[in-house]
């Protein structure tokens, strides 16, 4: 048992999710009201996707998370737009400068906005930190293969999506609404093409969850378990 626990303990993938949650604690917790920090971190996450070949990952993530984060920035922005009022507010971090809001509307602004960073440098982060993972660290992992199944799906399901951005770009460019020439898209008809990159992206996801998983279950129960018995 303690053996077990041992292994687990100096396995990569513990490491890496302990990592994770070290990151996010500080991330959203610690600096979610720190300008400094948050923006700094985007150019850093670039350099990291420079130095691990992850440049396509890191503008593919940009394009699925941009649409959520234009969401939850519209939200603040009506709340500031109302001044909606709450108990206390908070003071933000830029430029080393502590900023007290001095109306709703520019509080709600200043919230929205921290919020917004955090949630794309939280994103790409575990993203990145995922793309890091290889499919021998989650089986070096000790535990039941019908446990184990569920990382592998996991990982399987991340690569087939990180990889499909691209197919789903392009087959969403041949729609006749797109291939008109010299035709400016206003931010209306991008906006509407993100979207349908993130549809596209989550029904994918949806369709592999089904198939994979059904594969993989197919594999244990005819190469694993006869496998285990023979031994």
């Amino acid at each position: 048992m303690s053996k077990k626990i041992f292994s687990i303990l100096f396995n990569k993938l513990f490491m890496i999710v302990l990592i994770a949650i070290v990151f996010l604690y500080f991330l959203n917790f610690k600096w979610i009201n720190n300008f400094d920090i948050n923006l700094g971190l985007v150019p850093l996450f670039f350099v990291f996707s420079i130095i691990r070949n992850k440049v396509k990952l890191f503008f593919n993530q940009t394009k699925i998370v941009s649409v959520l984060i234009f969401f939850m920035y519209i939200t603040y922005f009506i709340f500031g737009l109302f001044s909606l009022e709450i108990g206390k507010s908070l003071n933000f971090v830029f430029l080393t400068k502590v900023i007290e809001p001095s109306s709703w509307t520019i509080y709600w602004n200043l919230y929205g906005l921290s919020r917004v960073l955090g949630i794309f440098n939280t994103f790409i982060f575990l993203n990145l930190l995922i793309s890091e993972i290889k499919i021998e660290d989650i089986f070096s992992l000790p535990l039941d293969i019908n446990k184990l199944k569920y990382l592998i799906l996991g990982k399987s399901l991340f690569n087939s999506a990180k990889d499909s951005v691209e197919k789903i770009d392009f087959f969403i460019d041949m729609f006749p609404c797109y291939q008109l020439e010299q035709k400016k898209l206003s931010f209306k008809e991008k906006f509407n093409k993100k979207l349908l990159t993130v549809l596209g992206l989550v029904f994918f996801v949806l369709r592999e969850t089904i198939i994979q998983g059904e594969m993989i279950d197919n594999r244990i129960e005819n190469c694993h378990n006869k496998q285990s018995n023979n031994n």
